[in-house]
């Protein structure tokens, strides 16, 4: 166990993720179900609109997973470090590529099913988008705390020495 180390935060924004990631993954299939409405004259518009969202989905469960794993007390000092990394890295990822991506497939397919007529589900692909948007501002949070927070402890004192000089005064010279 590392003194200084943010577990619980850890552990928190972890399940947040693995639950926007569910939500996103159920809305997704949703998505799927949808190309038998068949939108106009392109029956493959679905799918086109909801693969890329359950692949981000698939991601943000990922980024999930690891940060409850990275939030786990019973892991060595070593093993707590690479999993503060990993999670770091796979949060900054998301909140640069994966969530703007989801924002815009979600997006994508809540306008198709507004154009084409089927008004049911479009409150469902918003919340899918708005869930997105929560999981950009969560990876910047979760990366925040992996990078900022979460300092181990440090066993090395850095002391610095100031040079001792002496100045001329020029006018005792004179």
């Amino acid at each position: 166990m590392i003194v200084g180390y943010q577990y619980t935060a850890m552990t928190i924004t972890g399940a947040f993720h693995l639950g926007i990631g569910v939500l996103c993954f159920i809305i997704s299939m949703v998505g799927y179900s949808t190309k038998l409405l068949r939108y106009g004259d392109n029956r493959n518009m679905s799918v086109v609109t909801s693969t890329p969202a359950f692949i981000i989905s698939l991601w943000v469960i990922l980024v999930g997973i690891f940060g409850i794993l990275a939030g786990l007390k019973s892991n060595t000092e070593l093993q707590t470090r690479r999993m503060k990394i990993t999670y770091m890295v796979l949060a900054i990822l998301s909140a640069c590529l994966f969530a703007l991506g989801g924002i815009s497939a979600f997006s994508v397919h809540a306008t198709w099913v507004k154009i084409y007529g089927y008004d049911s589900l479009y409150p469902l692909f918003c919340v899918g988008a708005f869930a997105m948007f929560v999981e950009f501002v969560l990876a910047i949070v979760s990366s925040s705390i992996c990078c900022c927070c979460s300092q181990a402890r440090s066993s090395v004192v850095v002391v610095q020495h100031n040079q001792a000089t002496e100045f001329v005064n020029p006018s005792i010279n004179s």
